[in-house]
C-alpha cells in the first residue's frame, strides 16, 4: 500500500503566528502593514485565516530590518524587492563603518550581562568616551526590547547599588545619566517614527501616555517603559517627568490615551508637589471629568494598597519593568 504524500508545513504556508516568530514582527504590525500599505497579500483559508509563503517571510524580514534601522515603512512601500535588498546592503555597510572602531578595540559581547559589565568598567574609570561607545554598541547589536529590558534596566540597578556602597560616586552616576539619556532618547524617537499610529485602527489596543508625578524628576523608568511599548507596536505619547495631575489628565484627553503609565521611585514625599496617594486621587478625579475610562498604571514604588483606595478610574501597580512587559504581551497577544 502506497503512503500518501503530503505537502510539508512550509509548502502549505505559514500562519500569522509562525511569520511573527520568523520575522520578529508582531501579529498586529503584520495586519496593520497589510491594511495600510498592501505590502503583502497573503492568501486566505476558507475560514478566513491568513496564509503566508516563505517569499512573504523574506520580504517582511527585510522590511522589519530596514524599519529598525530608522527607515519609515511608508517610504519603503514603493520600492521593489531588488531595491529593498540594495538599500539593506547600503544600511548594513553604513552600520559596519560605524562599528568598525568599536569592534577593533573590543571583542564582541553577545551576552547581555557581559555588555553591562563592560559598560560599568568604563564608568569605573570615568572614561566617558568609551562609555558612550559601549552603550552605542549594545544599542546597535540588540533589539530595542532587549536593550531596554536586559541591558539598560540591569545596568541602572547595578549602578544604583554601586553608588549606595560608595564604589561609584555621584559624578560617575551623573556622567552615565547624561550619556544614557541621549541614547534612550534616540531609540524612543526611532520608535515614534516607525510605529506611531499602527494600532490606532484597532479599538482593542490602547494608546499609552508616560510621565511621573509633579516633583519626581526620575525619568529612566518611563523612558524604558515607553521603548518597550513601542517595541510591541503600541502607540504612545511621552511627556517626560514632573507633570501636574490636572495637566496630565488633559493630555490624556487630547491624545486619546487610554492608559497612563506613571513612574514612581522610593523618595521622600517632600520632593513631590503632593504625596503620591493624593496625586493619584487628584489625577483620578481629573480623568473622570475629561478622559473617563482612562486607566492609571503605576510603575515601581507604591507604599499603599491601590485596591483599597476609592478612586474614580481603574488602577494597577506594576512593581518592575518585567511586570510591565508581561502586561504589554497580554495586550498584544
Amino acid at each position: 500500500m502506497q503512503k500518501r504524500l503530503t505537502a510539508s508545513p512550509l509548502a502549505q504556508g505559514l500562519s500569522v503566528k509562525a511569520v511573527s516568530l520568523f520575522t520578529g514582527l508582531t501579529a498586529h504590525t503584520l495586519r496593520a502593514w497589510e491594511r495600510r500599505y498592501a505590502l503583502i497579500k497573503p492568501r486566505r483559508t476558507p475560514t478566513g485565516r491568513r496564509i503566508y509563503t516563505m517569499a512573504d517571510v523574506e520580504k517582511l524580514k527585510l522590511l522589519g530590518s530596514l524599519t529598525q534601522q530608522g527607515h519609515s515603512i511608508g517610504n519603503l512601500v514603493q520600492h521593489s524587492l531588488k531595491d529593498l535588498e540594495k538599500l539593506a546592503r547600503q544600511t548594513q555597510d553604513a552600520s559596519r563603518e560605524l562599528n568598525a572602531g568599536i569592534i577593533a578595540e573590543h571583542a564582541t559581547h553577545s551576552d547581555t550581562a557581559a555588555s553591562v559589565s563592560v559598560i560599568i568598567g568604563a564608568l569605573r574609570s570615568m572614561n566617558l568616551e568609551a562609555l558612550d561607545r559601549h552603550i552605542l554598541k549594545a544599542r546597535l547589536s540588540a533589539p530595542a526590547r532587549v536593550f531596554a529590558l536586559e541591558i539598560i534596566s540591569p545596568l541602572l540597578s547595578e549602578v544604583g547599588a554601586l553608588v549606595a556602597r560608595h564604589e561609584l560616586d555621584i559624578a560617575q552616576e551623573h556622567g552615565l545619566s547624561v550619556i544614557l539619556r541621549t541614547h534612550l532618547g534616540e531609540v524612543l524617537a526611532q520608535m515614534q517614527r516607525t510605529t506611531q499610529g499602527e494600532n490606532l485602527e484597532s479599538k482593542s489596543l490602547p494608546r499609552f501616555l508616560f510621565s511621573t508625578p509633579e516633583g519626581d524628576l526620575h525619568e529612566f523608568g518611563i523612558l524604558l517603559a515607553a521603548i518597550l511599548a513601542g517595541s510591541r507596536g503600541l502607540s504612545f505619547s511621552y511627556l517626560g517627568p514632573n507633570m501636574p495631575a490636572e495637566n496630565l489628565a488633559k493630555a490624556a484627553a487630547t491624545t486619546g490615551a487610554k492608559i497612563i503609565v506613571l513612574g514612581s521611585v522610593p523618595a521622600d514625599d517632600r520632593r513631590l508637589a503632593m504625596p503620591l496617594r493624593k496625586y493619584i486621587e487628584v489625577l483620578s478625579q481629573s480623568l473622570s471629568k475629561v478622559a473617563y475610562g482612562t486607566s492609571i498604571w503605576i510603575g515601581g514604588s507604591c507604599s499603599f494598597d491601590l485596591q483599597k483606595e476609592k478612586l474614580k478610574c481603574p488602577t494597577k501597580q506594576l512593581k518592575s519593568l518585567s511586570d510591565f512587559d508581561q502586561e504589554l504581551e497580554k495586550l498584544t497577544e
